[in-house]
């Protein structure tokens, strides 16, 4: 059966840049579609567009510019330009697509006004719904190979439209090129099955931009309980993403979506988002620009909604303020590395069930002296395990509730993990500050304020301040550490509240002058049980000092070339002192 291809130049368009070819156009495409054929070639040349042409009064954009029919194919040769003539509508569409299906367009340029527009104040002054291709309720439409620019709008907005928002389904966008546009490159609002793969999506909202100024924003639309329209099942696969203004890609508040193998220079987001999923991604900030300070983020949980269920896994962040600012609820963080930040490289803000394993949080620009690998506030049940921290300023720092700090290696940092507010337990890290050189060295592990933590199965070697310091007004249980080499005048400085100290392995290798291992102030009712202290100066040295302290227990003790100074209302018993 032989193809037939109707050409858009034998129905009158003329390819000069100065004829509008609307019609003409749009005449081809019915033609074609009452023949029963489905292809239309556009060939070499710039085609004027009127995207206003037989628009709906009251939303200009729809069923405006070339409006294309179900069951077509438009193949335009590579050098094709569709140029928008410039005008003064607060909207217009260079192609529509509505509630149509089977469609594919292909190859050429689609460029707006945006330079040349008329910016009216009324009635709508933000002039954002000028679109290049406006998809609305339709399915089965592949846009490939396109280079789509310069929109007062969006490159390409893929929505709900018709009677009941009907949602778009399968629509792909496909090594396409997307640049200058003034709100986003790429909106998705409603839809089921959305694919963008392979396009370069450059410099959304510069200049006289418009919010949200996305390279893409996946955004549905509610009011109150009622959803009207949802973005669904969207996959953003190995796109450049350059130099857009606010964030690369956004899913303020999609479903299902799948966010992989993407070269961004900006912010990628998980916003409200449920079951997003941010994998294997190159995030790297573009030192230009200022105002995308975080690598990924989200929001929170949505209203209609009750967790997050995000996953973050397999990504490079570098150069940002903030490596990862997590909130909402259950959300897995594995397996990603973040390197120079300058403040913080992950946050975990107003979280909940946030599970960060596996990853590697290193280099926070020391030479702004302000960068913490982990950050936790306002947040409860945050997991930490297994993840590599080095050459930061602060290793981990927390006021969260229920936070559990485990079997992660912590190297070169001044202060290591603090914890100042809420309770967390510390268990089976190794954690060695290997006399970091930026700032002045301060505590391994310090429990302060009304904190409280139990501190178990760590290992702290090569420090030059505290391995463990302690002066929270409630209680700490230190259980089972070891703590090697220690050089200091005083190794262990625990005071107010209560404490328990129970088989810890401490050894002093200072070589000679006074020293105190274990020293307890101002509290009452600690125990000081089972721990084996040993000293390698020549000098016996104090191994526990609690005279200050009321009531405390010492008991079963093992100390090598040390003594107890105890006070009078103290328990003392079963130690072994050689």
């Amino acid at each position: 059966m032989r193809m037939v291809v109707a050409d858009v130049t034998k129905f009158g368009a003329v390819g000069d840049g100065k004829t509008d070819c609307t019609a003409e156009i749009n005449e081809c495409l019915r033609w074609t579609k009452s023949m029963g054929y489905n292809t239309v070639w556009i060939p070499n040349g710039t085609y004027l567009i009127d995207g206003t042409l037989n628009g709906d009064p009251g939303v200009p954009f729809r069923n405006a510019g070339i409006n294309v029919p179900s069951n077509i194919t438009i193949l335009m040769d590579a050098e094709v330009v569709i140029k928008v003539k410039p005008n003064r509508s607060w909207g217009y569409s260079a192609f529509y697509i509505g509630g149509k299906s089977n469609i594919i367009i292909s190859g050429g340029s689609i460029v707006g006004d945006r330079d040349e527009h008329t910016y009216t104040p009324s009635p709508r002054p933000t002039h954002e719904w000028g679109f290049g291709i406006c998809v609305e309720g339709a399915s089965n439409v592949r846009i490939e190979n396109v280079r789509i620019a310069d929109f007062t709008g969006d490159g390409i907005i893929i929505s709900s439209g018709g009677q009941g928002y009907k949602p778009s389904e399968h629509i792909k966008v496909i090594d396409c090129q997307i640049r200058r546009s003034r709100r986003n490159n790429i909106s998705i609002t409603g839809c089921d099955f959305v694919l963008v793969e392979g396009c370069r999506i450059e410099e959304a909202g510069t200049g006289n931009g418009t919010e949200p100024r996305f390279g893409i924003d996946i955004e549905g639309y509610s009011e109150g309980t009622t959803v009207y329209e949802e973005p669904v099942n969207v996959t953003i696969r190995n796109n450049l993403l350059k130099g857009n203004v606010n964030s690369a890609i956004s899913n303020f508040n999609g479903t299902s979506v799948l966010i992989e193998g993407n070269d961004a220079d900006g912010t990628i987001s998980y916003g409200y988002g449920i079951r997003t999923i941010i994998a294997n991604n190159i995030i790297k900030k573009n030192p230009e620009t200022t105002g995308q300070r975080t690598g990924i983020t989200g929001l929170g949980v949505g209203a209609l909604e009750e967790s997050s269920n995000a996953v973050i896994k397999g990504n490079l962040i570098s150069g940002f303020s903030t490596g990862m600012d997590l909130r909402g609820k259950s959300v897995l963080v594995s397996g990603n590395k973040i390197e120079a930040f300058e403040n913080i490289g992950i946050l975990a803000f107003q979280a909940s069930q946030m599970f960060i394993e596996g990853n590697e949080i290193e280099n926070g620009m020391p030479e702004k002296k302000n960068s913490t690998a982990l950050s936790i506030t306002q947040s409860d049940n945050i997991a930490f395990s297994n993840n590599s921290i080095a050459n930061v300023i602060h290793a981990v720092r927390s006021t969260g509730d229920d936070v559990h700090i485990r079997q992660n290696v912590i190297k070169l940092f001044s202060r290591g993990i603090w914890i100042s507010q809420g309770n967390a337990v510390i268990e089976h890290n190794f954690i060695s500050p290997a006399s970091f050189q930026i700032v002045p060295e301060s505590y391994s592990i310090s429990v302060t304020n009304t904190a409280t933590a139990v501190i178990q199965h760590n290992t702290i070697t090569r420090f030059e301040n505290f391995p463990i310091y302690s002066t929270t007004h409630q209680q700490t249980k230190i259980i089972s550490n070891v703590i090697e080499d220690s050089p200091l005048v005083v190794t262990m400085y625990l005071s107010f509240g209560s404490h328990e100290m129970i088989g810890n392995t401490i050894t002093l290798t200072r070589p000679s002058g006074p020293a105190t291992i274990v020293y307890l102030g101002q509290s009452s009712g600690s125990a000081i049980l089972d721990n084996t202290i040993r000293s390698h100066t020549a000098n016996r040295i104090t191994a526990i000092q609690t005279d200050t302290s009321r009531e405390s227990l010492i008991i079963g003790n093992t100390i090598v070339k040390g003594m107890i100074h105890s006070h009078q209302t103290d328990t003392v018993s079963g130690n072994i002192e050689v």
